[in-house]
This record gives structure tokens, sequence and C-alpha cells, in this order.
């Protein structure tokens, strides 16, 4: 099976692409940017987005934010922005971004745009169109994906730029040169946090962003709690701005395993009752898993997988 890791799961791209909008699109996305007018109102419309999306099989969600914005030529458009977060190929990806473009043109008659972020490892993965033919009649849907790791080879540049998403960008490809490497991981994220420190962002942004970081290049438990004393010491006011870190940092050891537990038994439980037992080499991987964010996604796959081996895709190799 593909590896998977933390980097799969639901992550903070939600909140940083809303309260990034405009950065956003300016740096994935020029051209559409260009055409926006940002001195009028934009939307997001999650909720509306939940009601289009919410009878379809489409599977994972790669759908995050519906929003709509005004265009410079007059009027408005839907704007059907895909964050794809996950590390593996997904055959059925561009069929789910054709059937939430055409259900929302279907619903709004509007034109509709779906924008599309690659985050996967796999250079020659690139999802662009989905279509067929039939009879005469032809069918297609073309969207601009962005792969992240094309970015790989302008590092200089993503260092240099004060856009958000050059930082949160380089955070990202980082978090994949340091997956089998915490010593790695750990020199990366105290540089990313010394640019962050560098440039001039109001005091909730940079919890935001620093929230992404934190996310992207997570850490064995023992060096998470020296990065963060390094934070408290090297950055005392930025430490302070990061309010979820210490928490996590406060919770007791005792209280950490209690719920670890909770969740294992709760994984195991899923999996017996709708596959039967649980084979030992599966046990022993999940056994082996101290992240309760992952655990938790692990619980939400053992309840909706459609098989003991589609389970087993979604299990991190490496814990």
């Amino acid at each position: 099976m593909e590896q998977t890791a933390r980097e799969d799961y639901d992550s903070p791209w939600k909140e940083v692409t809303e309260r990034f909008f405009e950065p956003f699109m300016a740096f994935y996305f020029p051209r559409a940017h260009r055409q926006i007018a940002w001195d009028k109102p934009f939307e997001f419309l999650d909720k509306e987005l939940q009601k289009i999306t919410r009878d379809a099989e489409l599977g994972r969600r790669t759908v995050d934010k519906l929003v709509r914005v005004h265009l410079k030529s007059g009027g408005r458009i839907w704007v059907l922005i895909h964050i794809e977060v996950q590390s593996q190929r997904d055959p059925t990806f561009q069929k789910r971004v054709f059937v939430c473009n055409y259900r929302i043109f279907d619903r709004h008659d509007l034109p509709v745009a779906s924008l599309v972020i690659l985050s996967d490892p796999h250079t020659n993965w690139r999802p662009s169109e989905f279509g067929y033919s039939i009879f005469g009649c032809h069918m297609k849907l073309r969207f601009p994906a962005v792969k992240l790791l094309d970015f790989i080879k302008r590092e200089a540049k993503l260092r240099k730029s004060n856009s958000p998403f050059a930082l949160l960008t380089l955070a990202h490809l980082k978090a994949l040169e340091t997956r089998h490497s915490p010593t790695a991981r750990y020199k990366a994220k105290r540089e990313l946090v010394k640019l962050l420190h560098g440039r001039d962002y109001l005091r909730d942004d940079v919890k935001e962003l620093l929230r992404f970081i934190d996310w992207e290049l997570h850490l064995p438990e023992d060096m998470d709690l020296k990065f963060w004393e390094m934070i408290d010491k090297e950055y005392p006011e930025m430490s302070k701005k990061y309010i979820a870190s210490w928490e996590r940092i406060a919770m007791k050891e005792g209280e950490l395993k209690g719920k670890l537990e909770a969740l294992r038994t709760n994984i195991i439980e899923a999996i017996q009752l709708r596959f039967g037992p649980l084979p030992s080499s599966l046990a022993e991987i999940i056994s082996k898993i101290n992240d309760p964010e992952i655990l938790q996604e692990m619980h939400r796959q053992a309840i909706q997988c459609q098989s003991l081996d589609g389970f087993a895709e979604h299990l991190p190799i490496a814990v």
C-alpha cells in the first residue's frame, strides 16, 4: 500500500484559505486574481456547498470552499476552490471536481471556476480535466491545478516573498522533505519560525500561520516540547500568540495516555464489529500511533471504509 502520513488528514488549509483568500488567489492563481474586483466584498458559502454536495456519492471531500466574488468586468461568479491535501494519488479526483462543478452550475445557473491545489508527493500525478464522448456528444471540464512540488526549485524566491502562501508552501515542501528525519524536521521548523518572525504580520495572522507550520511539520512529543521551549526562550512574544501549542504541552502524560487508549479501543471495536478480528499486524501499527488526531482519523476510516484492506490503506507505515 502507498504510504500515508499525518499530512493526509484534515488540516489548517481551510482556515488559511479563508483568512488569506486574496493572497491565496494572488499567489496560486494570479490570472484569476487579476479578474476579481477586490474592492468589492466576497462571501464564503460553505453551508451552500454542503447543501449542493450532501446527496452526492463523492467519497472523501476535496471541496473546501465555495466563494462568491465580483468580477472587474461586472456581474459575479461562483468560485469553487478544491484543496487537495492527500499524499496519495486518487483516480476519482477528476470526476469529483467535475460532479461538484456541474452540481453548482445546475443549482445556480452561473459560471463556476474549479481551482485545485495538489499537495501530494507524486511528481507525475497531475489531474486537470474530466470528460467523456458518446454518439457525437462531448463533455469536458478542464481546471487549473497548482502542483506544490513545482515550487521546489523556487525555494529562494519563497524565502524572500512576503506572501503568507510562500511561507506556507515552503512549510509543506519541508514537511515532505523531512518526513523520515525528525532531526531535519526540527531544524526546518526552526528556520521557518525565524522567517515568520521576520515578517510584518498582524498578531492573529502570526498565530494562524504558526499553527499551520506546527501542523505541517509535526514532531515527536519530546522534540515538540523542546521546540516550544526554544520558541518561548528566543521568541517569547510569538509563543504568547500561539496558545494552542501550550494547551497541548500542558496535557498531562496520564491524561494523554488515557485518551490514546480510548481512541485505539474505539478503532479496534469498530473494525471487529464490521469485519471480524483485527489482524495482529494492523493492531501493532495502531498500538504505536501516539497522535490523537491521527487516531481520530483512523476511527473515522474504521466506520466509513468499505473493507479491511481499504482501512489498511489509510494507516501510516511509519509511526
